[in-house]
């Protein structure tokens, strides 16, 4: 009977999580702010705050799942997501947006921990389960960017109010689940645990270094989609197509994490380096639509390999008994420099173009990839003697 429950409260999870990957609204998030009088320079501000939030809001959000329950966190989650996205479909100013987009990150902090640990606690195969479920959530994002990105031609608001009624109903779907309260308190003090975890990424000048450099690439490749409307603009991109773009750019950051599975000996990251920032360039600096497009897929596709093998040799240099902290605290850090990469993103933008801004990219990037060759190569002795436990 037990395991029934258990098969059918993960079948439960699945849905909720394929329904919530319908964020219609994302493809054309700058360009609804516009759409509610909102200034690009005020749009990319609240965008930044929204990030921020999220940053300030996840280890505090993370207390509600490891001291109560991985589900009533996913149930507050999915609640504060969904209201919060139904609200930002009403015209109101941008004080008003910044509590609403508020609300929405304190609502994904409490899904993204408490997600995947209520998964692993349902799940019988672990390794078969999670890849199947995050390539179908990403072909889901990918469908759902497309779609969103036509309906806005004709309704603006229709993507987002599509996107807060999954979230509910996902809402709903978690609060079916049947499941037992977890208690995963394991430790006296989740918080001195963490400070730990950060004293020992800080102090190992090989793991610091790769931690910065992956946070980097990951800020490129995380906020892309909020750059996205001013860049397409600047193509004449029609709007019924950026959905599609945007969602090519999801099924390349999923393919360039699986590079490493299957070829990570063939494909030398140094050349994916060199690849990924000859990509952003020409996607910045050549105005014909499909070179640009083009060129800003294969910069997902290098992008998400060198995040992978980082986060991978990140893993192999943390101890063990700080790995969760450490992977917590290269979150919280690329989670704060996206925050500033979208404040100065819009700033720049306003003054100049998206096109400039991308070449700043490639130049940041540039710089922290040698800083790789300068700082990470050395460690390869290290890691082939063994993680650092």
């Amino acid at each position: 009977m037990e395991s029934k429950n258990r098969k059918s409260d993960l079948t439960k999870l699945k849905f909720a999580t394929f329904i919530s990957s319908m964020t219609f609204w994302i493809s054309v998030g700058i360009a609804y702010m516009q759409f509610q009088q909102i200034t690009t320079e005020q749009a990319y501000w609240l965008v930044g705050a929204y990030s921020l939030s999220i940053v300030i809001m996840e280890y505090p959000t993370g207390v509600i799942g490891d001291y109560y329950s991985h589900k009533l966190s996913l149930i507050l989650g999915y609640l504060f997501s969904g209201i919060s996205m139904l609200l930002f479909c009403l015209h109101t100013t941008p004080f008003v947006y910044f509590f609403v987009l508020f609300g929405l990150a304190t609502g994904q902090s409490l899904i993204s921990g408490s997600h995947n640990a209520l998964f692993n606690s349902l799940s019988d195969d672990l390794k078969k389960d999670y890849p199947n479920l995050k390539s179908t959530s990403i072909i889901i994002q990918l469908l759902a960017s497309v779609f969103g990105s036509i309906m806005f031609k004709f309704n603006p608001v229709l993507p987002v109010l599509l996107t807060g009624i999954t979230l509910i109903i996902s809402f709903a779907l978690i609060i079916s689940i049947k499941s037992k309260k977890e208690n995963s308190k394991t430790k006296a003090n989740i918080f001195a645990e963490a400070i730990n975890g950060v004293k020992h990424s800080i102090n190992n000048k090989y793991l610091i270094s790769a931690i910065l450099i992956q946070s980097i690439i990951t800020v490129y490749l995380v906020s892309f989609k909020w750059i996205s409307n001013p860049l397409f603009e600047n193509l004449s991109l029609d709007k019924s197509f950026w959905g599609l773009v945007l969602g090519l750019t999801f099924a390349a950051n999923a393919i360039g994490s699986r590079i490493i599975i299957k070829k990570n000996r063939k494909l030398k990251i140094f050349a994916a380096s060199i690849f990924y920032v000859i990509a952003i360039v020409i996607a910045a600096s050549i105005q014909i639509p499909i070179i640009s497009i083009v060129s800003i897929v294969l910069s997902f596709i290098f992008g998400s390999f060198i995040q992978t093998i980082l986060e991978v040799r990140i893993t192999k240099l943390a101890k063990k008994q700080y790995t969760a902290s450490i992977i917590s605290f290269n979150s919280l850090l690329f989670r704060l420099l996206s925050t500033f990469y979208i404040w100065i993103g819009g700033i720049v933008i306003k003054n100049s173009s998206a096109n400039i801004y991308l070449l700043a990219t490639a130049i940041a990037s540039l710089i922290a990839l040698t800083a790789y060759i300068i700082f990470f190569v050395p460690a390869k002795k290290k890691l082939a003697d063994g993680p650092n436990r």
